[in-house]
């Protein structure tokens, strides 16, 4: 929440941060009539307009209130600390990491317990302040408890399933034939998966401490390097052939409707009629089927988006989610995250853990548990089960092909052949296209991995633009596990786009290739406009985002920004903004290979409003004040009349931090025991001069030279005085004459010295006190 202000444009992963503190209420304060106890959408404000989202827990029995705010990101931190409510306020104070920092919260209580609206200020551990801002929060629910069960230890048969066994329905939501690639490749290039312990993304449930910043994936590989915690659906970029601005399809017919939040953007759903829900989440503003929640008709690949990065997300790309309505009530939203399913089931003979995952919801008397997976694809994975015998043979499964000589094996074999996901066993190096699993086993069930002599793979690579790669690392690799990869002598025809490899032993096979760029973009901010102070402009601001690629990149592929609170949007140079105000633009840029920048930022402020000026008398040092009146903060400095040559006549000039400016050209004609000012012009901005009516500032003042008192002020226009101020020094009180009907009038008697004030106001001079 607060620890992690200083480092939020380093956000890549999500993971869940935890802030949790414990309120005693004072005995003076036990007769609310509200219960805050529940589930609540939290939504905090920097005072630099940043926004963060989570979801706070708050137990509330009359005398403690518990709170645990959940935010996520790549961080891990905890606060601790304690306050209490009373009436309809709370107030808390918090430290985190043994005091490192420190925080303050205020707060008031809304609609009878279900919004909470407040203040946060921070502090290091010397007390310095630190960030600050404003929070609100909704109640959305009720209050989970979660209970994970232990991780189950694999079993030699399947977890039951339940039945009917659901009928695959789906197809993968872009048009990834127009990119020349199969459903097998398209499908299982995959940028984040499902994660099966667990995928609680979407709700505030925390996993269990061994589950964190690892994933399980559909085929039971446990993972610290793929991506990532949590995750309740698939993301699907570059490689895939879904790129910013192409359209999303239609997974299966249904009914679509839309929503937008701050975690998920432009989001469409689709109801199919069959208990599922499929849900497209980050789409870009434009290309929206509907924007509605009433939801319309859609048929099987029909356009009902485009890909973008709205939302909390950094990079275009496809969220695809599954949730299963298992109450059957028609709401999906009540079965999140317990109904969320992966597409691809569950492909392994160990039991699956999300399933077995429970908790329970206070005012509900049965427990809740995950979800069951099932293959729900209409086009199935590759594979190939065939016979392999001492004759040899040869073998073919989309764009891979094995081909094994007479007496590669002395008895027969059972050959199996699997279409696996991409591999990316570095950042550098990254496979072409899918992989494969070959297992081959003897009559009796037993693994066979070497053979007595080599066999051929060759992999085909024509689907794929290999420009992104350095072409002299084009290589086949072996791997015993799918997770370390070792390079195999390879002969490539670049012409005929295939690579060959002489082997002897079954593993996983893959080609790779060690990637030409690396390197995210850079982007500077450039402000164009009348600037005074640094990035304060009192004119139209031009703001250009220039994106360079490294030495050797491979370009620019689009820029992202957003400005303040808003969303995400794709850049075109170049913005222009010209209303007055704080904007706080946050941007980042992405290359054709789908390096990602940071995010970066970069605030500015337009102020096109000159400011006015207050004039008065100030007693103790016997002379004219000048004081800028304006917004934001002004200075006022004083300069000889060069024009005028007289020692007390003055150029006033007040200027704001945009450098917006007043001057007040001041003749100054004293005499003993009286001040007579004169503002003889106004200039705004450098502008024209505005040559003011005939008017004089009068002070008269009584006592010795060395002790004056003000004894009258008044203000005259064109030798008539329109208002004066007496005062009487034994009654230490002022009586203010006006001019009425041409006749002066007593106005009222004030206690004290009233200074008379005169103020400008767009060329015009006005007067008060």
């Amino acid at each position: 929440m607060f620890a992690g202000n200083r480092l939020i444009f380093k956000v890549i992963l999500t993971v869940l941060i935890a802030l949790s503190i414990t309120l005693t209420k004072p005995t003076d304060s036990l007769g609310i009539d509200y219960n805050l106890t529940g589930q609540w959408a939290w939504s905090d404000r920097t005072s630099g307009g940043n926004y963060f989202y989570g979801t706070a827990e708050i137990r509330h029995d009359g005398t403690t209130l518990t709170l645990t705010w959940i935010w996520h990101d790549q961080f891990q931190s905890e606060w601790t600390g304690g306050g209490f409510t009373q009436n309809e306020t709370f107030f808390l104070d918090g430290t985190y990491n043994n005091g490192q920092l420190t925080a303050h919260w205020d707060g008031v209580i809304l609609q009878n317990g279900n919004r909470l609206e407040g203040t946060w200020a921070q502090f290091d551990s010397a007390g310095n302040p630190g960030g600050n801002g404003t929070f609100t929060a909704q109640k959305s629910g009720p209050l989970p408890s979660a209970t994970p069960l232990p991780t189950p230890s694999p079993s030699p048969s399947p977890s039951p399933s339940p039945s009917p066994t659901p009928t695959p329905f789906l197809d993968l939501p872009w048009d990834y034939e127009g990119e020349k690639l199969s459903f097998n490749d398209a499908a299982l290039a995959i940028n984040s998966y499902f994660d099966h312990t667990y995928p609680l993304l979407s709700l505030s449930l925390s996993e269990p401490d061994v589950n964190k910043n690892q994933i399980t994936t559909f085929e039971n590989e446990n993972s610290t390097s793929k991506s990532y915690s949590s995750h309740d659906g698939y993301d699907y970029g570059r490689s895939a052939g879904a790129t910013i601005g192409d359209p999303v399809l239609a997974a299966a017919g249904g009914c679509a409707s839309y929503l937008k939040t701050g975690a998920g953007g432009n989001t469409i759903r689709i109801d199919h009629g069959n208990h599922y829900q499929t849900r497209y989440l980050h789409l870009q503003d434009d290309g929206l089927i509907t924007k509605s929640t009433a939801c319309v008709n859609v048929i099987q690949g029909q356009q009902i988006g485009k890909i973008g990065s709205t939302g909390n997300s950094t990079g275009a790309h496809i969220h695809f989610m599954v949730v299963e309505d298992k109450n059957g009530d028609g709401d999906f939203d009540d079965n999140i995250p317990d109904g969320v399913t992966d597409p691809f089931g569950w492909q392994s003979d160990a039991t699956d853990p999300w399933p077995d995952y429970s908790w329970k919801y206070e005012g509900e008397e049965k427990d809740r548990t995950g979800n069951a997976s099932f293959y729900l694809w209409t086009t199935a994975i590759a594979n190939l089960s065939d016979q392999l015998t001492s004759n040899g043979g040869f073998f073919e499964l989309e764009r891979y092909r094995l081909n094994f000589p007479q007496d590669a094996t002395g008895q027969d074999l059972n050959l199996e052949i699997q279409a696996e996901p991409n591999a990316k066993p570095s950042n550098l190096l990254h496979s072409i296209g899918s992989t494969i699993k070959v297992t081959a086993k003897d009559l009796s069930g037993n693994i066979v991995d070497s053979f007595a002599d080599f066999f051929t793979v060759t992999i085909d690579f024509n689907p794929f633009d290999i420009s992104s790669y350095d072409p002299n690392s084009l290589a086949i690799y072996s791997s015993e596990d799918g997770v370390n990869w070792t390079k195999e002598e390879t002969t490539v025809d670049l012409n005929e786009k295939t690579a060959s490899a002489q082997l002897n032993h079954l593993s996983y096979f893959a080609l790779m290739a060690q990637r030409l760029d690396t390197t995210a973009p850079i982007t500077t901010a450039v402000l164009v406009g009348n600037q005074g102070e640094t990035n304060w402009f009192r004119s139209d601001v031009q703001l250009t985002l220039d994106a360079a690629d490294n030495p050797g990149g491979l370009g620019i592929d689009y820029t992202m920004y957003k400005i303040n609170d808003q969303d995400w949007q794709q850049y075109t140079p170049s913005l222009t903004f010209n209303t007055e105000g704080s904007y706080e633009i946050e941007f980042y840029s992405v290359d054709n290979d789908e390096n990602i920048e940071d995010v970066k930022s970069i605030t500015f402020d337009i102020d096109k409003t000159v400011p006015e000026a207050k004039v008065f008398i100030d007693q103790n040092l016997n002379d004219l004040v000048v004081i800028g009146v304006d917004q934001n903060q002004t200075i006022v400095t004083r300069a000889s009349n060069h024009e005028t040559k007289k020692r007390d006549d003055a150029i006033y000039t007040i200027a704001d931090q945009a450098d917006n400016t007043l001057k007040l050209d001041v003749r100054d004609r004293d005499r003993l025991k009286r001040d007579r000012f004169e503002i003889f012009s106004l200039t705004y901005n450098q502008d024209l001069e505005v040559t003011t009516s005939d008017n004089h500032y009068n002070v008269f003042y009584q006592g010795r030279k060395d002790k004056l008192n003000v004894k009258e002020q008044n203000f005259e226009i064109d030798g008539e005085v329109r208002i004066r101020i007496k005062y009487d020094r034994k009654k230490d009180q002022s009586t203010i004459i006006t001019k009425e009907a041409g006749m002066e009038k007593v106005k009222e008697i004030k206690s004290g010295l009233i200074l008379l004030l005169l103020n400008t106001n767009s060329g015009n001079l006005e007067y008060g006190y």
